[in-house]
């Protein structure tokens, strides 16, 4: 591990995707090989990474907005980073390692720069096989802590109805009890059942005796020797009735009663 080394460091935020917390782990170890003479921080805004816009403000490290053109949903290499490396080492030429974090981009050329002057090169461990063969030492990134989601309890199963149990069976007591058990459910009945209201006797029609009808008399029996008697009998009428229409009656009456 590098030692009392004067680093120079250029950070990407937007190009990384750094957190406060990788950011400042960067730094931590930064401080752990040696002095930091100068950093710059690129595409740290004040809202989105308030955090390290903060901190580098009250370091004293530079701060470079976004770059004025970028393709959206794309994390490009911050080119400026190119012309600020050579620029802080003339400035500074007591500046001996250079730190750059971004993510795997053709920096070959750059790093065949340094490599030639003596400049130490630190970088992420994320380096092409190309790059990493100048690579001096190594940052590692801080995983990120990833806070479980709260999964909303699964509902349980609805449990099925408990099965009633059976009424418990009377213990046998080896006696046939068939005839009382039956005198026990027709009590029962008949003291559930309703009352039934006594039938109320059938009123009597009083009965009111037919007007007495008058009994047509018998009539005589038929017999030869009623001839005589008949003709006596019409032979009176004859001198007794002078009108005709009534001694025809008199005439049917008496043949009626021989019917």
């Amino acid at each position: 591990m590098l030692r009392d080394r004067n680093i120079a460091f250029f950070i990407d935020v937007d190009n990384v995707g750094l957190t406060s917390k990788q950011y400042a782990d960067i730094i931590g170890q930064l401080n752990a090989m040696g002095s930091i003479l100068c950093g710059k921080v690129y595409g740290a805004g004040d809202r989105k990474h308030k955090e390290i816009y903060a901190d580098a403000d009250l370091r004293g490290y530079k701060m470079e907005r976004p770059m004025r053109i970028k393709r959206r949903g794309r994390k490009d290499f911050d080119a400026r980073i190119f012309v600020d490396v050579v620029d802080a080492l003339h400035r500074a030429p007591a500046i001996d390692a250079v730190c750059i974090i971004a993510e795997p981009t053709d920096l070959v050329y750059l790093y065949g720069y340094l490599h030639a002057r003596g400049i130490k090169i630190v970088a992420l461990n994320n380096v092409d096989e190309a790059s990493g063969a100048f690579i001096d030492e190594v940052v590692e990134l801080a995983a990120e802590e990833v806070k479980p989601v709260a999964k909303k309890p699964a509902a349980k199963p609805a449990q099925p109805a408990p099965a009633k149990e059976a009424p418990a069976e009377a213990p046998s007591t080896g006696v046939d009890r068939t005839d009382e058990l039956l005198k026990e459910i027709e009590r029962l009945r008949s003291n559930a059942a309703p009352a039934e209201e006594p039938a109320s006797a059938p009123v009597q029609e009083e009965k009111v005796d037919p007007a007495p009808q008058e009994t047509p008399a018998p009539r005589a029996a038929y017999t030869p020797a009623s001839d005589g008697d008949l003709l006596r009998r019409i032979e009176e009428l004859r001198n007794s009735k002078g009108d005709s229409d009534d001694y025809i009656d008199e005439i049917r009456k008496l043949l009626d009663g021989l019917e």
